[in-house]
């Protein structure tokens, strides 16, 4: 039923991912060469940010067998500068070829990067608002290393204020808003888990048919996309990299997102009047499950339902609220209304404790 912070999950991840939003855990500001920059320490790697308004978004990583082998089966394209060593060692992710010409007759840019690739670095990107090189937590760097980090920067500077013309790169905003919309229905599908495994009680009289049509629909819905992204990036020199993502991404989060947008309008699309349902409190217990996090507490009802309903026949021990449970006593009378479900999914829409039975009504 929570709809509304789930949507919330949904916009935040797309504007996070397509406005670069990142966290920073530790940050150090420094200064060389009249170059204000930060240091900057997340979990997995630290990175230099130098901001840099900048029409150009590309990235520049030391070339790994894997970028190779998809290259070699045609996943994926790269430039090619014409400097062997250059070439060998460096993959450019940029598909804007007059930006790549620029870069490959930068013969001193060239060779900053390579000095620098010797030292180690992770990536060097620019996304349109800040120059970033990342590199390993654990690497260490001195004033040489930052040196050349501040000698690329002024390089790449001096590129974007000499440029004249319309920078144009066919994959840039595709990428971005792929990306950020894959990245949206991830954080759908983790709000989705989230109120699922964290709700104290029962949504569905039987959450199994709901489970198996949206990881149905789901599955469906994954293919179709990936064929669509392998299609539209394929041949791209950051193809290969938001191809993987994706299917990383559609296999993890799609599935989900279906799952609980199927149940989100089954609930919320709901119209149909509901069935008032009385059961009467035989015994009431508590059990306790272990997860990483700690421990939680299942709160159950033992019941017996003495009026039998054309449609609903509830189970025997049912999972419901703490606040529910504690109002409850044997003897009691358990009142539940029934919602039919826009798509067929019978769900429980209300419940209450009653001290007398009450005569069953539809509302």
């Amino acid at each position: 039923m929570l709809l509304i912070p789930k949507l919330g999950f949904l916009l935040i991840g797309f504007l996070a991912r397509f406005f670069n939003l990142r966290l920073r855990f530790f940050s150090k500001q420094m200064n060389l060469e009249g170059v204000d920059f930060s240091l900057v320490h997340s979990k997995h790697d630290s990175s230099v940010w130098i901001p840099l308004k900048s029409r150009f978004i590309f990235k520049l990583n030391p070339e790994k067998p894997w970028d190779q082998w998809l290259k070699s089966i045609g996943l994926s394209q790269e430039f090619q500068t014409g400097d062997k060593e250059f070439d060998d060692r460096i993959y450019m992710a940029s598909d804007s070829l007059s930006l790549n010409k620029h870069l490959a007759a930068d013969e001193d840019l060239k060779k900053l990067i390579i000095d620098l690739n010797k030292l180690g670095f992770k990536q060097i990107i620019v996304d349109g608002k800040y120059f970033r090189i990342k590199f390993s937590k654990e690497h260490s760097f001195d004033n040489t290393y930052l040196s050349k980090v501040v000698m690329i920067f002024k390089q790449i500077e001096e590129i974007e204020n000499k440029w004249r013309g319309n920078f144009h790169d066919p994959f840039a905003w595709k990428y971005l808003f792929t990306e950020s919309l894959l990245w949206s229905f991830a954080a759908y599908g983790i709000a989705t888990f989230i109120e699922f495994s964290s709700s104290e009680e029962a949504k569905y009289l039987d959450l199994t048919p709901l489970v198996k049509q949206g990881l149905i629909y789901g599955s469906l819905a994954t293919l179709i996309l990936i064929i669509i992204v392998v299609y539209s990036f394929r041949g791209s020199s950051r193809g290969h990299r938001i191809i993987i993502e994706s299917i990383i991404l559609l296999l993890i989060g799609l599935p989900v997102s279906c799952l609980g947008l199927l149940s989100d309008l089954n609930m919320h699309l709901d119209y149909h009047s509901t069935k008032t349902i009385e059961l009467l409190i035989e015994d009431k217990s508590t059990h306790l499950t272990r997860t990483r996090s700690g421990s939680r507490t299942h709160y159950r009802l033992e019941l017996e339902q003495k009026t039998n309903y054309r449609f609903y026949q509830l189970p025997r021990s049912l999972e419901v609220s703490s606040d529910l449970y504690h109002q409850a006593a044997n003897g009691q009378f358990l009142i539940v209304e029934v919602a039919p479900g826009r798509f067929n999914f019978p769900w429980y829409k209300r419940m209450r404790v009653s001290p007398v039975s009450s005569v069953s009504k539809s509302k």
